[in-house]
């Protein structure tokens, strides 16, 4: 921790970022392109729909692979979505998903069975 830099890891975000959760989830495979001349693509993180032959790009250059896997998730602002690791590309908007808030058990109506008796759940709730 001796080469740490609280400014430079508060401009980028992380401090803050790191008590949320994600809020968007990618709908396609993002590649990062060492050398791909056919596209015209070069050392950057390309979206899988801006590549003609994904195949061929992917023999091209050893350097080319899979960047970000559909699925991911991460945070979004219009125009680049950031991965929990830090990874970033450019989406175009029909790509990303927002994540839809889980529903959490809030009370004990939620996920009391109707067939259990008011014993079973005092029981349960002395134990834990």
């Amino acid at each position: 921790m001796d080469n740490f830099d609280l400014r430079k890891y508060l401009a980028e975000g992380k401090l803050l970022k790191e008590d949320k959760q994600p809020t968007h989830r990618i709908k396609t495979d993002v590649y990062y392109i060492k050398d791909y001349e056919f596209d015209g693509f070069e050392e950057e993180a390309v979206p899988e729909y801006e590549i003609n032959d994904v195949e061929d790009m992917l023999e091209y250059d050893e350097g080319n692979h899979l960047y970000i896997d559909a699925g991911t998730e991460g945070w979004f602002d219009g125009e680049m979505f950031e991965t929990e690791a830090g990874s970033n590309t450019r989406l175009e908007p029909e790509y990303v998903e927002e994540i839809e808030e889980p529903d959490n058990i809030s009370t004990q109506e939620d996920w009391e069975d109707p067939e259990m008796d008011d014993d079973y759940y005092d029981m349960v709730s002395d134990v834990g």
